[in-house]
């Protein structure tokens, strides 16, 4: 017998007209769980197709059908648990099908424990596996069960094997549905079915026991199948492996991705290397964020560069290894992108850093990916270990986990971006400052970052895809996901402004496109499309072509549909200097008196306002000109 722990399964369907079908329901009140009759009605229509599935291989065969479900409509892990522990009590039982799956990092003690058991028994579980296939799910990903995949496969009775899952018939197919009916479906869910029924039948041919199955498999499998990885779930399916939550539980979890980071709270921290940009910003705005900066750390071998930035700021600032009394000023350690360094010495001595803070158990925070294996590759000589590890990234499971949130009201909040002609200008700073000024006003803003300090500046979401990019999200998903987060960030903070902005220019300056894909023009496009600004503010520099800025607003304007009413003027101009090897291009700020007439000139010939951002004399004049462009284009409340 096969038992099917699912949603129910329609006795009545045409599909099983001859099958031998028992039924059990297995029920959850308010934390009660029951076992009773089962009335032989599919819930959801997935338990009925995956019987249909396994009766088509396997027509002899007998079915249970163990039915879930809860008054509040949902299939938690107790519930499941305690179906596995029912099938361990069914005579003549020789293999469990699970077509769901729980998409934690690590399975609880209970669901190993009841899959434990059966294995104890000598009954096979089968389960499915996330359709991303490198995510987690369980019960699939413990060892004492066969974890099943979609496979390219040429017959329903052929299946692979890579020595971690069966890869079997998942890929879209004709099913049996509830009411009769049936439709075309794919998924990890039937692939599961179909290697049950396989398992089951060559066990009955040929007289296999449960020890021998593993045997069986390697003896049986076809090694050219390949595994073929789902990009798109149906979420209204129990069998997509997706995490199941209750109404409680989703708003718990919303709290969690789209309101700003707790991680921190009011931690002193250390940052480390202060010559990265995303560094310096934390250094220049810290009376902005929410932590206390104690220690800025850079590398040995950039020494002159430090001591001048020491100059700008009343806090200890050191370009070697801290001392004990050091190390005691701060609890957490923020660590930039060390290891894009050309000098060993300074990667040797980042990493030094690290394990001495993971020794001390301090918190970190990790911009990026590099950094954050190097974090996770010390952590395993460091079992006893007790801080906190944050690294600020969009990985795949929190992107499935958006999905949960796709009934949310469209945002009608006022969103206002910062975009650019170019990298270096400031976007994010301006934001901070607009965010200082609407806020002083009474305004409350909510911020969504590119920009991976945006945690410490109380960011409700931080979507990093700029400079080594960790957002684990396809170009082509961005507009969907990000129209979910921004949703999300609406619901869950009630602002009275949504404030973001882009990485990078809008347009190329050479008129060719060299970054990676990730860091191309196009990733600002794609995200912008995703947050759909009412109006940008537009960052310039000092020699920017007057062609140039025009045509960054106006592709702004005719991908998004929102005007730019306000240029703010960075300081910074590029400049060649020649050297017997040839130009060499540096940076230098122009002083407040040779930019006033830069900004008088641009203002002119743009027909729109030039100001510096950082000048305080100008935050009246930006508060009036956001205040009446919304008031006209869509309403800007003021916090009650």
């Amino acid at each position: 017998m096969i038992a099917i722990i699912d949603q129910g399964v329609e006795k009545s369907h045409p599909k099983l007209k001859n099958c031998s079908l028992l039924g059990v329901t297995i029920a959850e009140d308010e934390g009660v769980i029951t076992v009773g009759s089962s009335d032989f009605t599919d819930d959801s229509g997935h338990g009925t197709a995956i019987a249909s599935i396994i009766h088509r291989i396997i027509p002899d065969e007998e079915i249970m059908s163990v039915k879930l479900t809860s008054t509040k409509g949902v299939i938690t892990e107790p519930l499941l648990c305690a179906a596995i522990r029912f099938c361990a009590t069914l005579e003549n039982i020789s293999l469990v099908n699970i077509s769901m799956g729980i998409a934690n990092d690590r399975a609880s003690y209970d669901l190993e424990s009841a899959c434990l058991d059966l294995h104890s028994r000598k009954i096979f579980v089968v389960a499915a596996s996330h359709n991303f296939g490198n995510l987690s799910c369980f019960p699939s990903d413990l060892p004492s069960v066969i974890s099943v995949g979609c496979g390219l496969v040429s017959t329903k009775l052929e299946f692979g094997y890579d020595g971690n899952k069966i890869l079997a018939k998942g890929c879209t197919q004709r099913i049996a549905w509830k009411n009769g009916t049936f439709k075309i479906a794919s998924g990890t869910s039937f692939a599961t079915a179909h290697f049950s029924a396989i398992l089951r039948r060559y066990m009955l041919i040929d007289n296999v026991s449960y020890d021998q199955g593993q045997d069986l498999i390697k003896q049986k499998f076809n090694p050219t199948v390949a595994e073929f990885i789902y990009i798109q779930r149906d979420y209204k399916l129990i069998g997509s492996t997706s995490e199941v939550v209750d109404r409680d539980s989703n708003l718990a979890l919303g709290k969690e991705i789209f309101k700003p980071d707790r991680f921190l709270g009011s931690s002193s921290i250390a940052v480390f290397p202060a010559s990265d940009k995303e560094i310096n910003t934390i250094v220049e705005l810290q009376k902005e964020s929410t932590v206390s900066l104690k220690l800025v750390i850079d590398y040995p071998r950039n020494f002159a560069n430090i001591l001048k930035r020491a100059q700008s700021f009343e806090r200890s600032v050191i370009a070697r290894e801290p001392s004990e009394l050091e190390y005691d000023l701060f609890d957490t350690f923020v660590v930039g992108y060390f290891m894009d360094t050309p000098i060993e010495s300074n990667i040797i001595f980042g990493q030094r850093l690290i394990e001495n803070c993971i020794s001390r158990n301090k918190n970190m925070v990790i911009f990026d990916n590099d950094v954050f294996h190097v974090v996770k590759k010390k952590l395993e000589n460091h079992p006893s270990y007790t801080g906190k590890v944050k690294f600020t990234s969009v990985e795949r499971k929190l992107a499935s986990r958006l999905s949960s949130f796709l009934h949310l009201p469209p945002v009608s909040s006022p969103v206002l971006a910062v975009v650019g002609t170019g990298s270096k200008q400031g976007k994010f700073t301006t934001q901070i400052r607009l965010q200082n000024i609407l806020e002083n006003a009474g305004h409350k803003v909510t911020l969504l970052s590119t920009e991976p300090q945006g945690m410490l500046f109380r960011a409700a979401f931080t979507f990093p895809y700029g400079y080594n990019s960790n957002v684990a999200i396809t170009l082509s998903e961005w507009e969907n996901k990000l129209d979910i987060i921004m949703r999300g960030i609406e619901y869950f903070n009630k602002p009275s402004i949504i404030l973001t902005g882009i990485q990078g220019g809008i347009l190329p300056r050479s008129g060719a496109i060299r970054t990676p894909r990730s860091q191309s023009v196009f990733a600002s496009m794609h995200f912008l499309s995703g947050v759909k600004p009412d109006a940008v503010l537009c960052t310039i520099n000092p020699d920017d072509s007057i062609q140039h800025i025009k045509q960054t607003i106006q592709t702004v304007f005719n991908y998004c549909k929102c005007p730019c009413i306000l240029f703010m003027m960075t300081p910074s101009i590029r400049e060649f200097q020649e050297t017997p090897k040839g130009n060499l291009k540096k940076f230098r700020n122009l002083s407040p008196e040779e930019m006033q007439p830069v900004m008088e000139k641009f203002s002119e010939e743009l027909g729109i306002p030039v100001i510096d951002i950082m000048d305080p004399e100008n935050s009246p004049m930006i508060l009036e000109t956001i205040e009446q462009f919304f008031s006209v284009e869509k309403s800007l409340n003021y916090e009650s």
